[in-house]
């Protein structure tokens, strides 16, 4: 038998779980009115009023003590608790307007930035287009201030004196450069147009594509009394290979002409074709002032150039650029190391036979981040750097 001040466990928990139920009723009516303040105060002081009305004339102290009946113990708990959840609810509906503040003002940014880069599209559409025409315009006159330049060096337009010989050495040098800074202009405005296509067919690169420029760049080796050499056990075929022979001359021509412009004077540059399984990589090596560490990893970025040492000599930066843009197209990666003081060395590579998703044009190299990445292991680094030395 029960004495008369002990209460019923199952009545407690009774009570107890209605009034939890209270609460989780109240809360859940409160949660829509927690984004409007006025709302939510309101509601909050309505369950108030209701809730002190049910305990009327009862000592709140006393109660929290735990004296007096079991109802209104069990009540005073549960309005401690809803007062605890109605501070919380506050708490989220000052936090959730704040956020929605927050969203509106970042919409606002972002409807901004949205027009600003309208604006750019277009005003880089017309610059590009504008880029492609000047660079063509003037290409056509520079190639003829070359051939005429040239026929002067070598006497087939009348004997000239040393000093004259000088000075037309001079403007056939400075012709070549800006020819080559046009070209590479050209091809920029023709890749970020998408308007460099890409054709695949079977390509041997010793028979197609080296030898040929190789011939065409013999007059600047002889400037620099520089020679092109292809390294002992350089493949001579390259069976299964799909390019662009066309965007394959781009990319050697830009390899040669950087180690031509940057190599030590009066030395071999070296390139070679091995077969790597699945893949061609192909080297071009020269010996030279190099890169410094620090400036390795971004050569290959739009118009970044290094001034040659000696001169302060610069070009249009985009040589490397245009080059990874076409190698990466095709499927490959392309990277340099580069010993400062001593060597320089670009290897790239190309997979072997024709691939499934075919693209039909050189893409930009940022509209390809992320699907493919240029860093070579640094096992690749290790025996490319064995190779060549």
């Amino acid at each position: 038998m029960s004495r008369p001040n002990e209460v019923d466990p199952a009545e407690e928990l009774r009570i107890r779980l209605e009034e939890l139920c209270r609460n989780f009723n109240v809360s859940l009516d409160l949660i829509p009115k927690a984004v409007s303040p006025e709302q939510f105060v309101d509601r909050v002081l309505d369950e108030y009023i209701s809730r002190f009305e049910e305990i009327p004339g009862e000592d709140v102290l006393s109660l929290h003590e735990g004296k007096g009946g079991l109802p209104q113990r069990e009540k005073l708990r549960s309005l401690l608790m809803f007062s605890t959840q109605a501070v919380l609810l506050h708490e989220n509906a000052r936090v959730y307007k704040q956020l929605e503040e927050a969203y509106r003002e970042l919409q606002a940014k972002t409807d901004e930035l949205t027009q600003a880069n309208e604006e750019l599209r277009r005003l880089n559409a017309q610059y590009l287009n504008m880029l492609g025409f000047v660079s063509h315009e003037l290409r056509s006159p520079l190639v003829s201030i070359l051939g005429f330049a040239e026929l002067l060096d070598e006497g087939i337009l009348g004997d000239l004196t040393k000093e004259q010989r000088e000075a037309v050495q001079i403007i056939a040098r400075v012709s070549r450069k800006l020819i080559e800074m046009t070209r590479n202009y050209l091809d920029l405005a023709k890749i970020e147009n998408g308007r460099m296509p890409l054709h695949r067919s079977p390509v041997n690169l010793e028979s197609d594509v080296i030898r040929p420029l190789v011939n065409e760049l013999e007059e600047q080796l002889r400037g620099r009394r520089m020679r092109i050499e292809r390294k002992e056990g350089s493949l001579e075929e390259t069976p299964d290979l799909w390019a662009d022979p066309e965007l394959m001359g781009i990319v050697v021509q830009n390899l040669f002409s950087n180690a031509i412009r940057y190599g030590r004077e009066g030395t071999a540059i070296r390139y070679s074709v091995r077969d790597e399984g699945e893949q061609y990589r192909i080297t071009v090596f020269n010996e030279g002032e190099g890169v410094r560490p620090e400036q390795l990893g971004s050569i290959f970025g739009k118009f970044v150039d290094i001034p040659k040492k000696e001169t302060k000599e610069r070009g249009s930066g985009l040589g490397l650029y245009n080059t990874r843009c076409i190698v990466e197209s095709h499927g490959g990666r392309i990277w340099a190391e580069s010993e400062y003081g001593r060597y320089f060395a670009v290897h790239f590579t190309l997979p072997k036979g024709q691939p499934e998703a075919l693209e039909d044009h050189v893409h930009l190299v940022e509209d390809r981040a992320g699907l493919n990445s240029s860093a070579p292991s640094r096992l690749e680094q290790y025996s490319a750097l064995r190779s060549e030395r």
